[in-house]
């Protein structure tokens, strides 16, 4: 007997204990929300005054001078208590007690004061009135967010010390769960839109606070590495959207101020690194960026996912061309077939080719030899704030890496054993259905915060592979070319040539995920997870593939492996709604900020984009293609409105956050936000 997914995941909290289960035109004005009205069309003034920063609930961390709070709820019908909540860290010069007999040299923790703002003082370049407020994701593989209940220092000081307010919000990430133990009470909704939706509350609630909150509200930076990336980037790109009004309802975020003026959720600058693509077209992209140079497993001649492959491949160079992107010296930029049926030519495609060959020179120039190559790839950023201890799981990788030309090490691997392994927890199939319940409720308890810390452990894995070194430029240039020559490195001139795509791809970037890498025949990635609605854990979610399916499905059916079963799956799911009646392809779009970026869509502005851009990818891994990235970029630059974007493909990292030579990313990032507001 199948069932829902509601009904397993109340059998599996009833078993577990209180758990997730997840573990070119004009740039609009900021579209800020039109303030609710009653009958008679006035405002009600009071309806978001639950939503007030308690001034007289702050804490003071005599060691390193911090203000805080934690456990602030940003909406006022929240639907996940243990996620729609934010914490707040505030440099010790912006805040001081009311009482001005206070002694803060000996103040305890657990103590709270009543404190009112000092405008003028200083921390780093800023003051209180006119300091960034920086917010970070980390939301491996789409996890959840969860909310600080603690107050942790550990790796704030360089944030706080350069004067920036610093704000930890939870979200809910790509699972459904419960609010407690009791089957069925207290059930919320995951996926899409909602961590977005989350995050934007928050937005909105720091912006109801502008006038008790220290730092700038105008001022607002989002930062986040892979699926954090992603959704960073999704709040920089939908800035008051009127696609997730509907959401923004539902839990009850802030619409206008204490005086009726609406308030807005655009954010002025975005940091990420490798961003994850966005799911729409996550598939084509990776086909034609990476699986058109494979030629094994699920690529291998013969099968009809092979065809698939290719087809794809066609389609991503298809989108491309729609895109109508242009270059820094106003050159659109298009793919083209190549000899044998391949996509591997045109002004795109050498586009991407003067990237990496521009990383990989700057790299060859710029690095000392003997260096040794240990390449850590992450599944999140592991930004400081959640009020826990942070921890750094390492795994080992299947097989040693003996030289640079042999990348079969797969550091990605951890990648699909986390997506699937927390995947299968919730899946709904019969097997899993049954489950025993534990008669103790405390040992209940326990076996759900083992099973959460395990899940938390295995999504924010970090694999490294084993560290290799090369005595000379010359050693890793002739590594690079051990299978192939691809790469040319002229010393003299200091430039770098690379034959082809398939070369880079083949040596560095062999393509580590199947075809339907991102929505898989059997639903089981975790962005299938990310589209379930309340009835199915996972559903297949791209159109694309749907597309070829049913057109394709004559030629597919005479090649090996081809189940006739599989058009109708996906034309099925894609039927499907959520709990708020939206179809699949308005989900998607709420996950894809080219749906707002591009002129060729018909979301292109309908909201506020930010203006500041930060985009770092690693170019050594295999999970995350590049296209995506770039096209990011491209768009962004050609958006009118949007002030600056730096784009910086770094050579020999894979999926972390990637930076050029010895720079630390935290460095790097406080850096760049003191440089867009420099001080007068």
């Amino acid at each position: 007997m199948a069932v829902t997914r509601r009904q397993f995941l109340a059998a599996l909290t009833s078993a577990a204990g209180a758990a997730t289960l997840a573990a070119c035109g004009g740039r609009q004005p900021s579209k800020d929300a039109a303030a609710t009205t009653d009958d008679s069309g006035k405002v009600d003034k009071g309806e978001f005054k639950d939503l007030a920063l308690d001034m007289k609930a702050w804490h003071y961390d005599a060691d390193h001078a911090v203000w805080w709070q934690v456990g602030v709820s940003y909406c006022t019908k929240p639907q996940a208590t243990t996620y729609e909540k934010l914490g707040i860290y505030v440099p010790g010069a912006y805040l001081k007690p009311t009482d001005d007999k206070v002694d803060l040299s000996e103040a305890e923790s657990s103590k709270t004061f009543e404190c009112e703002l000092v405008p003028n003082g200083t921390a780093g370049a800023f003051t209180c009135a006119n300091a960034p407020i920086v917010m970070p994701v980390n939301a491996a593989g789409y996890t959840a967010q969860p909310a600080p209940t603690g107050y942790v220092y550990d790796g704030l000081e360089p944030y706080l010390a350069a004067g920036l307010v610093y704000v930890y919000a939870g979200c809910r990430g790509r699972a459904n769960g419960y609010e407690s133990t009791a089957a069925g009470d207290g059930f919320f909704p995951g996926g899409a839109p909602w961590a977005v939706t989350d995050l934007k509350a928050a937005v909105r609630y720091l912006r109801y606070n502008a006038g008790a909150l220290p730092g700038d509200t105008t001022r607002i930076v989002t930062f986040g590495e892979a699926a954090g990336g992603l959704l960073a980037t999704l709040l920089g790109a939908t800035g008051s959207s009127s696609l997730y009004d509907p959401y923004l309802a539902k839990i009850g975020a802030a619409t206008h101020d204490a005086d009726g003026a609406g308030l807005g959720d655009d954010v002025a600058a975005v940091a990420c690194w490798s961003p994850e693509p966005a799911p729409a077209h996550a598939d084509v992209a990776y086909e034609w960026e990476l699986g058109q140079f494979g030629s094994d497993s699920t690529r291998a001649e013969g099968t009809w996912t092979r065809l698939l492959s290719n087809d794809l491949a066609a389609s991503f160079a298809s989108q491309v061309n729609d895109l109508t992107l242009h270059d820094d010296g106003g050159n659109q930029l298009a793919v083209d077939e190549t000899d044998g049926g391949i996509y591997a030519g045109g002004s795109y495609y050498e586009h991407l080719i003067s990237l990496v060959e521009g990383s990989a020179a700057k790299f060859l120039s710029e690095t000392a030899f003997p260096h040794t190559f240990a390449r850590v790839d992450m599944t999140a950023g592991d930004f400081p704030g959640s009020g826990a201890d942070r921890l750094e799981v390492s795994a080992t990788p299947p097989a040693a890496v003996t030289s640079i030309a042999q990348p079969t090490a797969a550091p990605v691997a951890a990648d699909a054993v986390t997506d699937d392994a927390t995947l299968a927890a919730v899946t709904s199939t019969d097997a899993a259905a049954t489950v025993v319940a534990t008669p103790d409720p405390e040992a209940a308890t326990a076996a759900a915060n083992a099973a959460a810390a395990a899940a938390d452990a295995v999504s924010n894995s970090k694999v490294t592979a084993p560290a290799v070194t090369y005595a000379s430029r010359g050693d890793y240039v002739s590594a690079l070319n051990a299978s192939e020559h691809w790469l040319t490195y002229n010393d003299t001139k200091n430039s770098v040539r690379i034959a082809g795509l398939g070369g880079f791809v083949r040596c560095l970037r062999a393509p580590s995920l199947g075809v339907c890498a991102f929505d898989t025949t059997e639903r089981s990635a975790a962005t299938n997870q990310l589209f379930g609605n309340d009835d199915q854990d996972s559903l297949h979610f791209s159109s694309d593939i749907s597309d070829l399916l049913s057109s394709k499905s004559d030629t597919y059916s005479q090649a090996s492996g081809y189940d006739s079963k599989l058009p109708g799956d996906w034309a099925s799911d894609l039927a499907k709604t959520d709990s708020l009646d939206k179809d699949m392809a308005t989900r998607r779009n709420m996950y894809n900020p080219m749906y707002f970026l591009s002129g060729a869509s018909d979301g292109f502005g309908t909201a506020s984009v930010a203006p500041h851009w930060r985009i770092n990818f690693g170019l050594e891994q295999s999970a995350t293609p590049l296209t995506t990235t770039v096209n990011l970029a491209l768009a962004l630059k050609a958006y009118d409105g949007v002030s600056d974007v730096a784009l910086t493909p770094v050579w020999a990292q894979g999926r972390t956050l990637a930076e050029e030579g010895a720079a630390d990313a935290t460095s790097a990032f406080v850096s760049w936000v003191g440089s867009i507001w420099p001080v007068q």
